[in-house]
């Protein structure tokens, strides 16, 4: 017959019974799941799983001790140095929106030196050599051909 006793409404017996199940002397620190499989051999009351998640997230070595279940992060590798203005650009199209004057787009192109944009309104159906005629009339004649240009477009 399984015995256990149920303690009723009673936070301080409660967190009593926590401390000393949380750091038996002769096993170490249990973690979450061991620590609630020993209490409830022979304990039980309402709340009993979020009462011991609580308290064993209160426990300083226990957040130092954690086990982490997450991929290591991978290598960190810098962005290239950009050499100067409107030598990167991108160019994306955001839509579609609600229209305004027969246009339900936004062309935006930003130099990705200063992060400087430039905005255009357009529709969604733009062709690539009609944001082509865009760039050679708006930005070309002022800063010239980039090097590398950036979209969400494909490549």
């Amino acid at each position: 017959m399984d015995r256990k006793i149920y303690i009723q409404n009673n936070q301080k017996l409660w967190e009593r019974i926590l401390q000393e199940n949380h750091n038996p002397v002769d096993m170490g620190y249990l973690g979450q799941y061991w620590m609630m499989e020993l209490i409830k051999r022979n304990y039980l009351w309402p709340e009993i799983k979020n009462n011991m998640k609580n308290y064993v997230q209160g426990c300083f070595k226990c957040q130092q001790n954690k086990m982490q279940h997450m991929k290591k992060a991978g290598e960190l590798h810098p962005l290239e140095t950009l050499e100067g203005l409107w030598q990167e650009i991108s160019i994306n199209i955001i839509g579609p929106l609600p229209k305004s004057n027969k246009k339900n787009a936004i062309i935006v192109i930003v130099n990705q030196f200063i992060k400087m944009i430039w905005l255009k309104m357009a529709t969604t159906n733009i062709l690539l050599g009609e944001i082509a005629k865009i760039y050679w009339d708006d930005i070309w004649k002022l800063h010239g051909v980039p090097k590398k240009v950036l979209s969400n477009r494909g490549p």
